[in-house]
């Protein structure tokens, strides 16, 4: 994994992790990448909307929506796919790892390691 940071929602900078090979990064993994700051304010209600499913119930979600706390472009079924790092009130032991394909949620990993 490449390493680097992101800046999404204004100014809020996150740590970034890029797919590659040793030499590089991989190229349509970077080109992801650099989309995902311009993207992730039409993923955010989506992203949201994901996460409040996946809450034990109502009060555990209450109050403002998190904000990930990384980002990174990983292979899934061998195309680079972006994933969002959530830490969410009602589960503290866990990242959960969003992933979004298409501008859409593909699935949400309940336990993933932060790059």
């Amino acid at each position: 994994m490449w390493r680097g940071s992101i800046t999404i929602d204004g100014d809020v900078a996150l740590p970034l992790a890029i797919m590659g090979r040793r030499g590089a990064p991989d190229p349509d993994a970077v080109a992801l990448a650099q989309g995902i700051h311009a993207r992730f304010g039409q993923w955010r209600s989506v992203i949201e909307a994901a996460l409040l499913d996946e809450a034990p119930d109502a009060d555990a979600a209450a109050g403002e929506p998190p904000l990930p706390c990384y980002a990174a472009v990983i292979a899934i079924d061998g195309r680079p796919t972006v994933e969002l790092g959530y830490r969410v009130p009602w589960d503290d032991e866990h990242t959960l790892g969003v992933t979004m394909r298409e501008d859409q949620v593909v699935d949400i990993n309940g336990s993933v390691l932060e790059p």
